[in-house]
């Protein structure tokens, strides 16, 4: 070992400390010395030795002066340990590359008591042993001088943030972009200063960047533990593409390794890839570094294999593992998840555009929408990572949990949205022409602090599975969706339902479990033929669940696409579905609930190039009559995105029959799928007699834009039938589930209540899981809602049979203030006449209160057999509010 050497650090006021073992109290900062011939940090000769480690000149513990008195239950947390062992150096980590911005904006960080403390040591005190920086070559607009936001994480910053995590105890993971701005799969623009490069000189480019880099930390007395040689790599690295280009990106990583070890040589390299649902795509570049393709024919010497996994974006913790499995057997290399996060609420905050929203994530998340499924989100991972063979499983990263709400903290500028965009520089005048709440952060709701900076208990979740302090047993709670819609193919002569469902469990987890069907009622189906069924079953032994069948007569092999690969450009399997695409994977099969209307799978196309691609299948033996072509479709955001968008059929070698439908099915986002997937058919097709029945092709065919997308579902060909859409629910008698007790939670109302209008609003169906609540109601079921932007939502409930007379129609609300609405009333119509009466309720639209306001409002029933009584409200932009507890009480004749 060698003697004991102290050296100042003049940026941050650290100490070094060459002991190799644990950190003993730090000397006066008023006396450092130099007890060697070592070089100190100032010296040309950079420090390279990795048993230093790093301990503040300050005596505590970073505390300040501020105090933040917010609540949570820090004691009844839940965490189950791993199910194996973890390796005795894993990596329990965290990206906090943001932080300087948010505290150069405000930010203050609080601990469990409420105390401001220095965040790199209050996370430190709960566990995390691991820093991740992200480090862009020149974050800001050579136009403008304005930082591209995001941290605006350059040199010197990252350098300044390495400092205070060394002093914490942790190491440092540098995430190298090799971009000015955000570097994935959608883009990895190459920095401004190589734009006029050759390809064949980017592994240069690279090598001289990661060099000169890490030799900057070292001069200031840092040591990198690990680095990433470029950032979600799948698709390729500072402009230059993996299809077609495979060899210069195994050359740039290969210098990148290189260059790395040059500078620390006990390094760890990764690579980092994400999409793991679709697999291939990351073993063909895991195969192109294995095999060097460069030239070299030797495998590409990186250490470590890092993966994205974001939960409702990347499948399930068995597909993980499976993934994990194959990087160890096939190319013998550890894993670490260095990205994953989850949300724990929907609330929304002025300064900030959440990604994360229960309504889309939660059911492929996996978990609720809370603290406890946020930490379960967690330590399932790490759990997952300790099941990986040998303990190749290593590490796991969360992504930002320091983001706070801040305003001025940006995901990117209005300069760097131009530039991520485009890929170098706007114009002043064209920078301007980005909106102010387009650059709001956009992951506050998943990150480990209050919105005012207190920690929450899911921070402490890597302590609690180290101490193993708050393990408990999983108990299920309930069914997640008592009720499910399938549809069934008749052709096939089977049924199929689905094998598990959803349970709630109390860790706030959603678990699979089996489903028991009636056979009786199966059975009833084929013998009936076309029609709608409920099937009934048993889930997890005592749960029920309801299957609402519709059955039907189709020719459409694979209809929904559940036989299709996740992940993978349609399949060219038999008979069923063909897919002509002018860019490789711009047209694919997705799993993410954004479009499955039917099943788990879905057709969905995106590319940030302009693109065209045709689905067809050709339909075999389809017997002479009148049938019906029909899918499911939703795209956006604008016609504009498309030049065509037609849907199609042609029987045999007849002329094509093209309908255009553009206008119909362009019409943007819209939640549930069950409203906002758009019908496209094609009605009453005759297919004459055939011998052995006619060949019929049918299809769509879109050219789309570079901003263009959509998803496609559940397709038809089926017996010709007058398309009726489904009726509205009437309730007989009494104004129905005006708790919303019936209601799917973290979807919009349905039966009894009718939702006409979701535009924009985030409306839906909530309960006290998500942190919000109404005070002084009598359930923990209401609706919410809220946008970045200006929206709008209705809704309403059919009653018949009620007597004529005059009703009270009261409810609880707690909603922002009325000006930050442009309206919002109660209507209803009688049936006898249709006239329409509304009634401004906005004077209770009073600002946050401690309890609900409750609100009413006289409704005059004529006595006739449907009268229809609802809401309707227009939101400003980030207005908010929540309801419930709706009764319909008759008060005189």
């Amino acid at each position: 070992m060698k003697s004991k050497t102290i050296l100042t650090l003049a940026l941050s006021g650290l100490l070094l400390t060459a002991c190799g073992g644990a950190t003993s109290s730090p000397e006066p900062s008023s006396a450092p010395k130099t007890t060697s011939t070592e070089p100190t940090a100032s010296s040309s000769t950079p420090v390279d030795d990795s048993s230093y480690s790093y301990v503040s000149l300050d005596s505590d513990s970073g505390i300040g002066t501020r105090t933040n008195d917010e609540k949570y239950d820090y004691e009844s947390i839940k965490v189950n340990k791993p199910a194996k062992a973890l390796v005795d150096d894993f990596a329990f980590g965290a990206d906090l590359s943001i932080i300087a911005e948010v505290e150069r904006n405000g930010g203050v960080f609080y601990n469990e008591k409420g105390e401001e403390q220095d965040v790199f040591k209050l996370l430190a005190a709960d566990g995390v042993n691991y820093c991740r920086l992200r480090l862009w070559n020149d974050p800001k607009s050579a136009v403008t001088g304005e930082s591209y936001g995001g941290g605006g994480n350059d040199l010197e910053t990252d350098i300044a943030l390495a400092k205070r995590a060394k002093a914490a105890g942790m190491k440092v993971l540098l995430d190298f972009h090799y971009s000015d701005s955000w570097a994935d799969p959608q883009k990895f623009h190459c920095p401004k200063a190589w734009a006029d490069e050759l390809s064949m000189d980017k592994p240069d480019l690279i090598a001289d960047f990661t060099r000169d880099s890490l030799n900057a930390f070292k001069k200031a007395g840092i040591y990198v533990d690990s680095c990433q040689i470029g950032n979600e790599t799948n698709y390729g690295i500072a402009g230059e593409k993996f299809l077609g280009g495979a060899e210069t990106i195994v050359a740039m990583v290969r210098s990148g390794v290189a260059a790395a070890k040059e500078v620390f040589p006990n390094i760890k390299t990764l690579v980092h890839l994400t999409n793991i649902k679709s697999p291939k795509g990351v073993y063909n570049f895991l195969d192109a570094m294995e095999k060097g393709l460069d030239g070299e024919n030797t495998p590409v010497p990186y250490d470590i294999v890092g993966l994205s996994y974001y939960p409702f974006w990347h499948g399930t913790q068995e597909n993980l593992l499976n993934v994990m499995n194959h990087i160890r057997d096939t190319y013998n290399r550890p894993t670490w998840v260095v990205e994953t996060s989850y949300g724990f609420t929907d609330e929304p905050n002025e300064n900030c555009s959440n990604t994360y929203h229960s309504s889309t994530f939660e059911t492929p998340g996996g978990y609720i929408t809370s603290i406890q499924g946020q930490t379960t989100e967690l330590a399932d991972v790490v759990s997952t990572l300790s099941s990986v063979k040998d303990n190749y499983g290593q590490g796991v990263f969360y992504w930002e949990p320091a983001w706070l709400p801040v305003a001025g903290s940006t995901w990117a500028s209005k300069a760097g949205q131009f530039y991520n965009d485009h890929g170098r520089d706007g114009t002043a005048e064209q920078i301007a022409g980005y909106s102010d709440a387009s650059c709001r952060p956009a992951w506050s709701n998943q990150a480990w602090f209050s919105y005012t900076g207190k920690v929450l208990p899911s921070a402490s979740t890597y302590k609690h599975i180290i101490e193993g302090d708050k393990t408990a047993e999983e108990h299920v709670i309930g069914l997640r969706t008592p009720e499910v819609d399938v549809n069934v193919n008749l052709v096939s002569g089977k049924i199929t339902l689905p094998g598990d469902a959803l349970i709630v469990t109390d860790f706030d987890a959603l678990r699979r479990s089996k489903v028991s069907w009636t056979q009786s009622e199966i059975d009833a189906i084929l013998a009936g033929g076309d029609g709608d069924y409920d099937v009934h079953g048993k889930v997890d032994g005592k749960y029920d669940i309801v299957a609402h069948v519709k059955a039907e007569t189709n020719y459409v092999k694979d209809y929904s696409f559940e036989e299709q690969k996740d992940g993978e450009q349609v399949a060219l399997s038999g008979d069923n579905w063909q897919l002509e695409c002018s860019i490789d994977n711009a047209a694919r099969i997705e799993a993410k609930s954004e479009g499955n209307l039917d099943g788990e799978k879905y057709f969905h196309w995106f590319n940030n190039s302009d693109f065209y691609f045709t689905l067809s299948q050709t339909l075999t033996g389809v017997r002479a009559g009148s049938y019906d072509l029909s899918t499911y479709i939703m795209a956006g955001d604008l016609p504009s995105d498309y030049s065509k968008f037609d849907l199609w059929y042609q029987i045999g070698e007849q002329e094509k029959v093209v309908v255009d439908i553009l206008n119909t099915v362009v019409k943007g986002w819209g939640a549930p799928l069950k409203r906002y997937m758009n019908r496209a058919a094609i009605g009453n097709i005759v297919i004459p007699e055939a011998s052995g029945g006619a060949n019929v092709t049918i299809g769509i065919t879109a050219e789309v834009g570079g901003t263009g997308w959509g998803h496609c579902d559940l397709w038809s060909f089926a017996a010709h039938k007058e398309y009726v859409p489904e009726e509205e629910y009437v309730s007989d008698g009494v104004l129905a589930d005006g708790n919303f007790a019936a209601q799917t939670l973290w979807a919009e109302p349905s039966d009894p209540w009718v939702t006409t209008e979701n535009n924009g609003a985030g409306f839906q169906v909530a309960d006290t899981t998500s942190g919000d609540s109404i005070t002084g109601t009598s359930n923990d079921r209401f609706v919410k809602w809220w946008s970045e932007a200006a929206y709008s939502f209705a809704f309403h409930q059919n009653v018949k049979n009620l007597e004529a007379g005059q009703y009270t129609l009261s409810f609880v609300i707690v909603s922002d203030v009325a000006a930050s609405y442009e309206s919002f009333s109660v209507y209803y119509k009688n049936a006898s006449d249709e006239s329409e009466t509304v009634l401004d309720m906005s004077s209770f639209l009073q600002g946050w209160k401690a309890e609900g306001v409750a609100a009413s409002a006289t409704i005059n029933v004529k006595g006739t057999e449907k009268i229809e009584i609802g809401f309707r409200l227009a939101g400003k932009a980030n207005s908010w509010g929540r309801m419930t507890d709706i009764e319909l009480a008759k008060i005189s004749a």
